[in-house]
């Protein structure tokens, strides 16, 4: 195996679309993947509807890196139909015949590429190993793993959130999934005793092990054009600045637009007031950054809410809060987050771009999945729960954090090498 080209495709990530986190992810787990494997041939899985590639640089190497449709959708006489492939799948299963499951892959391109894989790892976006955003959207991740479990292809579970499952049924498909991986990493301590509780057996602790995000490791890349640039007027000015990631979910309410997650507080209110408070102080300055993007009217798009936030407020607060006229990629994204002093933050890789910085970040978080990513970098004070705490608690935080901003950054830049060196060395001992 170490003399051929190992062939790795990936589940659950993406490096189009406007979610900054999750190409963010899909990058720096293929920068571990190379890291092991330097000719690694990879292939995204199940991203958008045609076939595709892009050019990725890892480590000082350019990669080519496939896109393969799995399409759910009506027309299921595809032959890149998820339901299609999982019928192939479960005819070779059952057909002891080599010549005939040769002649099925001759006819179906997909099918052939994922027989060919040696091991597919999957990311689920991070935090979707749960039901959490709806039944929907669980069950489209579930069939894409259950196709490589029935294909025979090793799945390796890269670090991510497990649970919470509000739902009898899709806690079972959970199971089972997890049941059939190679390896699970969870990237907090609670993930992985959910799924040792879940699967319920002793033998599961060398499966299921415990990894920090593979965020840690991406690269932040100076734009070539640089609407907002705060490094000449900092050292002039001596000015704090504070970047506010808003996220536009939340801002709406989520996808049913009634409070979804279950905030204590007025989310849209709680903004108004944090950029408020924070520019009492002096030589301050309030960077908006959005971490999504999307279609107009979207509800997850954070560029939207952001220019609506801005247009609300810039009169008032000229020349002290800004917002960029142009979308960032996740590599410039993150070089943006890195000039500034302190994020305040409700887009959980937003605040990884900042504390793989040593920028020390405020997880405003709507979830758990917050304060077990913030733990592993031993930050998790900073982690303040709008479904727990009211407006007053959350500012009085969010002060604190101001205040001890030294310490905490003090704090990150000794911990943070030893983050990123662990999460490169993920597949150190591993052979597909």
């Amino acid at each position: 195996m170490a003399q051929e080209r190992v062939r790795i495709g990936f589940l659950g990530a993406s490096l189009g679309g406007g979610n900054l986190g999750v190409r963010a992810l899909a990058e720096s787990a293929m920068k571990c993947v190379v890291s092991r494997w330097p000719d690694a041939e990879v292939t995204l899985l199940g991203t958008g509807s045609t076939e595709g590639s892009y050019n990725v640089e890892l480590l000082g190497r350019t990669y080519s890196v496939e896109t393969m449709a799995i399409r759910i959708c009506p027309n299921v006489f595809l032959a890149c139909h998820i339901f299609v492939l999982l019928l192939l799948a479960w005819i070779f299963r059952m057909i002891p015949s080599r010549r005939l499951k040769e002649y099925l892959l001759s006819r179906n391109a997909c099918a052939r590429k994922l027989v060919s894989m040696d091991l597919v790892v999957d990311i689920s976006g991070g935090d979707s190993f749960s039901d959490i955003y709806g039944i929907g959207r669980f069950l489209k991740r579930f069939l894409l793993k259950l196709l490589v479990v029935q294909f025979g292809k090793k799945l390796v579970l890269l670090p991510q959130t497990y649970g919470p499952f509000k739902h009898a049924v899709p806690r079972l498909i959970g199971k089972y999934v997890l049941k059939h991986a190679d390896i699970i990493y969870a990237r907090d301590k609670e993930s992985r005793d959910y799924v040792c509780r879940l699967l319920g057996r002793e033998d599961v602790s060398e499966r299921v092990r415990l990894m920090p995000d593979v965020a840690f490791v991406l690269d932040p890349k100076k734009p070539g054009t640089i609407e907002v640039d705060f490094q000449k007027e900092r050292r002039q000015r001596n000015l704090f600045v504070v970047g506010l990631n808003i996220s536009g979910l939340l801002f709406n309410g989520g996808y049913s637009k009634g409070n979804m997650f279950g905030l204590a507080i007025d989310y849209r209110r709680l903004i108004d007031r944090v950029i408020d408070d924070v520019l009492k102080r002096d030589n301050t300055v309030v960077v908006l950054i959005p971490h999504v993007y999307g279609k107009k009217g979207s509800v997850e798009n954070d560029y939207e809410v952001c220019r609506q936030v801005y247009a609300g407020i810039s009169e008032k607060y000229a020349g002290r809060i800004f917002l960029n006229g142009r979308q960032y990629d996740h590599k410039e994204t993150k070089n943006l987050i890195g000039d500034c002093d302190l994020l305040i933050g409700s887009r959980m890789h937003a605040c990884i771009a900042a504390m793989s910085q040593t920028v020390p970040a405020v997880g405003l978080a709507y979830s758990r999945k917050f304060r077990g990513v913030f733990e592993s970098a031993g930050v998790e004070t900073l982690v303040i729960d709008m479904r727990t705490n009211d407006e007053d608690k959350i500012m009085e935080e969010i002060t604190r954090a101001i205040d001890k901003r030294n310490v905490y950054h003090e704090h990150l830049a000794k911990v943070v090498p030893g983050i990123q060196k662990m999460v490169l060395n993920t597949f150190e001992d591993y052979n597909p």
